[in-house]
């Protein structure tokens, strides 16, 4: 006599618990090639892995691909840890992933290089979309990490190179998994300043581990977007991240990036220096030549009275002589003038020729207040003018309509 039948769907069931209770598969590893790879609209990847003999349809749903790095692709090796289970309504079994990782080439290789192609793909990396550096930038935003050695050499070198340029530190992460995120919103929030020439973004070097959130598409847009030019400085010599591709301008070190951004008063004095002596040697060679010339054609002239020919000539090389000496001294005055208009207009922006003028700046608990909102009655204020800083405390608030 047969047996009492079950249904397939019981069938099905009995499978599905036996298969899922087995320890050994509960969490297993298992490598292969990836074949008929495709991404749902859900965000779930279905694929199958295979080997010389077998294949096992693969399932990874949404929640788990948040830590791929990459994406995968048909023909990949991979190793991939899950639990086997079976998907009732096609009466089949199927290895649920968990995690993915690729075999030989890293997972951070990969993904670098499939969002590297993704971005160039779409004009991110560019020239025609490169911002021009400002060539004497006023005022100069940092994006670098707090109390770093990157932050220090920037703040060093801006200052020996250009004293008179402002500089705006904006802190962030610059490693591990919320450093894109800190990175992105101090980006943009220097982005919305309309008083900042240029950014730099930078750290010092590390593992490509450690530099991975300047490879993140979301750091990548951020620099993109911004719209004030940004001068990357990531890392040593040999390393290159994807917001250098997208960047401005790149700088092998955080150093180089400051050396990049502005340019050396020392140096430009010296330029200046050379012009001046280049100018008046050519003026005197000239002249040399056209008295040499004039000479010659002195010897060569067989006439009755020569000199009374040749006189009205040198009185006019005379004054042609004279003519270029001084427009030589104008044009270096103009410059001189310039150049000194200029430096007189930066110190006056500055904030301690700002203070000399009878001004002040308040700040609370560190921060400077800008309206009377930000502060309370009773609380004490820090007040700086040029010659010191007082110490107040509030009485009273009068709001001005």
């Amino acid at each position: 006599m047969f047996k009492s039948p079950i249904t397939v769907s019981q069938l099905t069931t009995i499978i599905k618990e036996l298969l899922e209770e087995e320890p050994l598969l509960r969490d297993i590893a298992v490598k292969g090639e990836i074949s008929n790879f495709k991404k749902h609209n859900s965000g779930h990847l279905y694929f199958t892995l295979k080997d010389n003999q077998s294949v096992i349809k693969v399932v990874m749903f949404k929640y788990n691909t948040k830590h791929l790095k990459f994406m995968p692709q048909d023909g990949q090796q991979v190793i991939i840890t899950g639990y086997v289970g079976v998907y009732p309504e096609g009466g089949s079994y199927q290895l649920y992933a968990s995690s993915l990782h690729s075999i030989g080439e890293g997972d951070l290789t990969i993904a670098f290089n499939q969002l590297k192609e993704k971005l160039e793909k779409e004009g991110l990396f560019s020239e025609t979309n490169k911002r021009p550096i400002p060539q004497f930038p006023q005022k100069i935003g940092v994006v670098t990490g707090d109390n770093s050695a990157a932050l220090r050499d920037i703040l060093i070198t801006l200052k020996n190179r250009n004293p008179l340029v402002e500089v705006v530190v904006a802190t962030c992460l610059v490693q591990g998994a919320y450093a894109k995120y800190d990175i992105v919103s101090k980006l943009e929030s220097l982005g919305k300043r309309t008083d900042i020439d240029l950014i730099i973004l930078a750290r010092g070097g590390g593992s490509l581990e450690d530099l991975w959130p300047f490879n993140e598409e979301e750091v990548a847009r951020a620099i993109f977007n911004c719209p004030i030019p940004i001068i990357t400085g990531i890392g040593h010599e040999t390393d290159f991240t994807i917001a250098d591709f997208v960047a401005d301008k790149r700088a092998a070190t955080p150093t180089a990036a400051a050396q990049q951004a502005v340019l050396d008063l020392q140096e430009l004095n010296g330029q200046l220096v050379i012009y001046e002596s280049s100018l008046k040697n050519f003026l005197r060679k000239n002249l040399s030549r056209q008295k040499e010339r004039l000479m010659e054609l002195n010897s060569r002239l067989v006439i009755q009275r020569p000199l009374t020919i040749l006189n009205p000539f040198y009185q006019n090389l005379d004054l042609l002589q004279r003519d270029l000496l001084n427009g030589y001294n104008n044009i270096i005055n103009f410059y001189k003038k310039a150049l000194l208009a200029e430096e007189n207009k930066i110190l006056s922006l500055s904030p301690n020729e700002v203070l000399k003028r009878g001004y002040a700046f308040i700040k609370l608990r560190n921060k400077i207040l800008k309206s009377i909102k930000e502060v309370e009655v009773d609380e004490e204020i820090e007040v700086s003018l040029a010659d010191g800083k007082l110490w107040c405390k509030i009485l009273e608030k009068i709001e001005v309509k």
